[in-house]
């Protein structure tokens, strides 16, 4: 393999580049126009818009070989020149051209071009968004760059059905309206129903207010919750500042306020959480933060990237709260594609919550519950953990959950499901110790449809706190495990 004209290429990337096909290795077509397109890719991502790649194969029938010989052009080195917007009506240009992850007098990166695109679709403002550099005129170094956009109707109605074993039938039903008063704002109210969980939420959201690079968000909602160990009704509101950060992650800081009255809590249960009182109105106001990552590739059935999301709470009198508390979750999700079809996916979370000032215990509803489809799935829904002689469960301050898990083709779109999952809930932080991890091991199949795999999965505790109730689980739902 020969390349000429590679200078400005660094030595190491075209080294990089030039081992998709080495010396020894059986020629194909398809990997010599594959290099092909990698060498003008790079080009095209690193300043050299109108760079071009032309290569000849010499074939020699009596020992076998193939020569090639690339001849690589990169022409003038460019850069992004003024943006332009087009097609928009409500939303602000400046909004838009704050999507745009370049600035004038950078140099010109394809691949900028891609994730501008990106951000623009990810807003859902526009039904369609494309962001094209000029070609014109030749001589130009510093390349024009054209947005259009055409943006989406003001409201679009969002309905949802369907079962799980835990949950039984959910139904949930959604409005977003767009471009609220202009400005690029969103409403959006969101309902849910189930036999364990139900809620009505809205939330407004106003991006960059007043022209900063902060997004406004906030959130009014009431929820419902009948748990195996309490029932809950809370009222909650949340105002907070967003702001994107380097390497794709998103923080937050703000404040929050929720009512919340426990119900139905066992006598049992009410022996060991002295502070937990059925009826009683606790107060929260809180000061919330966190930063987030999102960077999963096709969400309803994952392939690739994965999540990371820290926040936390810390809820003090002098705010108004009659329940004091400081609260801590960080969750870490990834999904990688071992070949183009097996899929590994991996989940590992830890929260802690501890009473501060006059609160000495944290009630029921604020604990912490694990077991279940969406946590340790050889349990039931909330009994991992701490119990009472009764066997009722009591929740904790501390929780540390974990899952690994394979994906593989079986016949078109079935696909076998293996998975370890691993976990525990602590009745207080000072009692966290990783040898009292809870095991659970199991099997499944999906089914994948457009709406998310269809899946059946058997769990099996390994380490049982009772043997006698802890057998294993069926899991039945729509929707990927984690």
């Amino acid at each position: 393999i020969e390349v000429k004209g590679a200078e400005v290429i660094e030595a190491g990337e075209l080294a990089r580049i030039k081992s998709l096909l080495n010396p020894g290795d059986r020629y194909r077509d398809s990997s010599y126009e594959q290099l092909k397109t990698n060498f003008i890719n790079y080009l095209q991502n690193n300043g050299y818009f109108r760079g071009k790649v032309t290569g000849k194969v010499y074939l020699d029938d009596q020992e076998n070989t193939a020569r090639i010989v690339f001849n690589i052009y990169p022409g003038p080195l460019s850069y992004f020149g003024k943006a332009t917007v087009k097609g928009a009506v409500k939303t602000p240009e400046y909004l838009i051209l704050r999507k745009l992850v370049f600035k004038e007098g950078e140099i010109f990166s394809l691949k900028k071009i891609f994730d501008s695109q990106k951000n623009l679709y990810d807003t859902d403002l526009f039904r369609s968004a494309t962001v094209t550099p000029e070609d014109e005129p030749k001589d130009l170094t510093a390349i024009p760059i054209t947005v259009q956009v055409q943006e989406k109707k003001r409201r679009s109605l969002r309905v949802g059905l369907g079962y799980g074993d835990e949950e039984l039938l959910r139904a949930r039903l959604g409005l977003r309206i767009r471009n609220v008063a202009g400005g690029g704002r969103t409403l959006d109210l969101d309902t849910k129903y189930s036999s364990i969980d139900s809620h009505i939420i809205g939330t407004f959201t106003s991006p960059q207010i007043f022209r900063s690079y902060f997004d406004f968000v906030a959130l009014a909602g009431i929820i419902r919750r009948d748990l195996p160990s309490f029932t809950d009704r809370s009222y909650y509101t949340q105002a907070r500042l967003e702001h994107d950060l380097p390497w794709k992650f998103r923080g937050y800081f703000g404040h929050a306020f929720e009512y919340a009255r426990p119900y139905d809590v066992p006598l049992s249960t009410l022996i060991l959480l002295q502070e937990t009182e059925p009826g009683r109105l606790y107060k929260s106001s809180m000061v919330i933060f966190g930063v987030s990552q999102d960077t999963t590739v096709n969400p309803s059935d994952p392939t690739g990237g994965g999540k990371i999301n820290l926040g936390g709470e810390c809820a003090l009198d002098f705010l108004g709260s009659n329940l004091e508390f400081y609260r801590t979750i960080a969750e870490v999700r990834r999904y990688q594609s071992i070949t183009k079809k097996v899929v590994l996916s991996g989940r590992l979370k830890f929260g802690i919550i501890q009473p501060i000032q006059a609160t000495t215990q944290i009630p029921i509803q604020r604990r912490f519950f694990s077991g279940g489809y969406n946590s340790v799935r050889g349990y039931r829904l909330d009994y991992l953990g701490p119990r009472t002689s009764s066997g009722d469960p009591l929740g904790g301050d501390a929780v540390i959950e974990g899952n690994l898990q394979g994906r593989v083709p079986v016949y078109k779109k079935f696909q076998a499901v293996g998975f370890v999952d691993f976990g525990n809930v602590y009745f207080k932080t000072s009692d966290i110790d990783l040898g009292q991890l809870k095991y659970a091991a199991g099997f499944g199949f999906n089914y994948v449809t457009p709406i998310g795999p269809v899946g059946l999965y058997f769990a099996w505790p390994l380490n049982p706190i009772d043997p006698s109730e802890d057998t294993f689980r069926v899991h039945f739902t729509i929707g990927p495990s984690f």
